[in-house]
């Protein structure tokens, strides 16, 4: 099988220069993916002295399995490396030593300790309306406000409190944010350093503070609406400045990191 052709602005896409961001809108069969998988190869074939490496990441396993498979048939270039974002996380922690064994938290281990972290702030503040809510609900709150890294109570009032959330008052903010910090003290105090939620806050500060040369001149994100602001920020340091990142994402999806309503 070969690829299609790219037609019209397509092929603007796959030749847009080799420096700087850009982001990339297709409605569902628009070939994004096909385009991304492009791009990066005439990135990667770019490099004058072949050392340039191209980060081609995704959101899930199933889409990096699929997008392997196309890249295999087309004998796309080696220097495209092709990984789900938590893989790329992973690696770039553990190569700055900052990933031990069982350092991340998963699913069920971290909704124990929300649990738990439930139960204490409530025991301290027990008449307050966010005790009725689910606890499902305050989970994907504490998955929001790690995806934005929001580092205060006062910046999640401000992006929370509003209209369209009458149920989310300041004072229920507070508790919800209470309940985060407890979560990640209680976390703290066992094995693991990390959740998937808060992997990419990590990342993204030791980019900040990593001054060795970038592993990849390029990275190139496929459904990029899956992606959290801090995911796409760790990924925006990723690179050196004179890289470049190009940024697809369906037309009007709803961001897996936006925050959820309990209607």
């Amino acid at each position: 099988m070969s690829f299609p052709i790219p037609q019209g602005r397509q092929r603007e896409v796959v030749v847009l220069p080799e420096y700087g961001h850009a982001v990339v809108l297709g409605t569902a069969g628009s070939g994004k993916t096909t385009m991304a998988l492009l791009r990066a190869n005439y990135l990667a074939e770019l490099s004058q002295d072949g050392t340039d490496r191209v980060l081609l990441v995704t959101f899930n396993k199933a889409l990096v399995t699929y997008l392997k498979s196309m890249a295999n048939t087309q004998q796309i270039s080696s220097r495209v490396h092709v990984r789900n974002y938590q893989l790329f996380a992973r690696g770039y922690l553990k190569n700055r030593g900052l990933m031990h064994r069982n350092a991340i938290a998963g699913l069920e281990k971290r909704q124990r300790l929300i649990e738990r972290a439930i139960q204490e702030v409530r025991d301290t503040i027990p008449d307050v309306l966010v005790w009725h809510y689910p606890v499902t609900f305050l989970a994907e709150e504490c998955t929001w406000i790690a995806g934005c890294a929001i580092e205060t109570a006062e910046d999640y009032i401000g992006f929370r409190c509003h209209p369209d959330n009458p149920d989310l008052t300041e004072g229920v903010c507070r508790c919800i944010f209470q309940v985060y910090q407890c979560y990640r003290a209680l976390r703290a105090q066992s094995i693991y350093s990390y959740d998937w939620d808060d992997i990419a806050h990590m990342v993204e500060q030791a980019l900040t503070e990593d001054q060795t040369p970038r592993f990849y001149r390029h990275v190139v994100i496929d459904e990029g609406q899956d992606f959290t602001p801090a995911m796409l920020r760790s990924l925006a340091l990723a690179i050196p400045d004179d890289g470049s990142l190009i940024f697809f994402r369906r037309y009007g999806a709803t961001d897996l990191w936006q925050p959820h309503s309990l209607g």
